[in-house]
């Protein structure tokens, strides 16, 4: 019996087919997995708002400190306690690690390894936080209220042991409470994984009037342009970025650099979106 074997032209349309179809594919399989990172992310940081109001109503309505010794020893975070400055934040000494569900540390974001070194990298002390920041200003700390914005460790080390109650925030949809961050470590855009939100103005108090100063952003873009944000109502969305700004030190990039690594802010040009008023 004769068996009529494929001929050269053939396979080489069979090839040509398989090859145009993984063309189309692969694409849209890019943009789903893409998609379906972002929804699991946004369940983390709903999570992260969970396990932070909760924290608040077994500590008299206080929301978890985001660095209480920051100027100080510098071992603690929200996410996690060191021994040593040298040393990672160990998840499981955090305030929090109760509370972060039944591994006892904050849940990744599914495309933080895409962007971020991890523990046991260099520098990648804070990659517990999961890729997550704080609103650690007005909530996880009160530098409106104790001590000035200055740069002394006195002015500062007082806000960071005041957090804000839940009763505080007076527009608790419109307050940010955490998003996706990083944090640029160099002049090749390499990131790091940075547990707090760097608001667009940093008061410095001079006199009666306050002076702004931008800080360095920290907020990550990562998800398709957007990041994912957990509001104090514990409404989740996503958002666009508005604007950026060059980083002073870090490799000193400028703010088109900065863009491109995905880091900047969303909503108006004030910190609105982040006070408690």
């Amino acid at each position: 019996m004769n068996r009529r074997a494929f001929t050269l032209v053939e396979l080489l349309v069979v090839v040509a087919i398989i090859a145009l179809l993984l063309g189309i594919l692969l694409p849209a399989l890019g943009q789903a997995k893409k998609i379906a990172q972002g929804a699991v992310c946004a369940s983390n940081v709903r999570q992260l708002f969970l396990a932070n109001t909760t924290y608040a109503t077994n500590f008299r309505d206080h929301f978890a400190l985001a660095a209480r010794d920051i100027n100080g020893n510098n071992l603690e975070r929200w996410h996690g306690k060191r021994t040593t400055k040298n040393d990672v934040f160990e998840p499981a000494k955090s305030d929090m690690a109760d509370y972060f569900g039944s591994e006892g540390r904050v849940k990744q974001c599914p495309a933080f390894d895409d962007h971020v070194e991890q523990v046991g990298q260099s520098d990648a002390f804070e990659a517990g936080c999961g890729g997550y920041g704080y609103n650690s200003t007005y909530i996880g700390g009160r530098y409106d209220r104790y001590g000035q914005f200055t740069f002394s460790a006195t002015s500062y080390t007082e806000g960071a042991w005041h957090s804000a109650r839940i009763s505080e925030i007076n527009s608790p949809g419109q307050t940010v409470m955490f998003t996706d961050t990083a944090f640029i470590k160099n002049a090749q855009l390499e990131l790091i994984a940075y547990s707090f939100i760097e608001l667009p103005y940093i008061h410095i108090k001079a006199g009666p009037s306050p002076s702004p100063n931008r800080p360095n952003p920290s907020i990550h873009f990562r998800h398709a342009e957007r990041a994912n944000v957990a509001w104090a109502d514990g409404h989740i969305d996503g958002q666009t970025m508005t604007f950026s700004a060059r980083y002073v030190n870090y490799g000193n990039p400028p703010e088109e650099d900065v863009r491109t690594a995905g880091l900047g802010w969303f909503g108006p040009d004030d910190n609105n979106l982040f006070d408690l008023n």
